[in-house]
């Protein structure tokens, strides 16, 4: 997560077994960014440069999301008291 924030290269070791860190590369849709035993050498011979630009606009959505949620909640939450 970091590493997207920071705009850094990264690979995730075995991140298509966890479903956490799979879930969050196909939202951002960097799939690619997963790595194993089995092709960690030609994924690091052929290493892409990261485009962040699409996952900087759905990080910025899934942010806005949130704050209105909290919003929300705290509004009704002062209304009930």
């Amino acid at each position: 997560v970091l590493s997207v924030i920071f705009e850094k290269k990264f690979y995730s070791v075995n991140g298509v077994n966890d479903y956490r860190i799979a879930s969050f590369l196909k939202k951002l849709n960097l799939e690619d960014r997963t790595i194993n035993l089995e092709d960690y050498e030609s994924k690091i011979k052929n290493y892409k440069v990261i485009d962040y630009t699409s996952a900087n606009k759905v990080i910025c959505n899934e942010i806005n999301k949130a704050t209105n949620f909290l919003k929300q909640a705290l509004e009704l939450n002062e209304r009930n008291k």
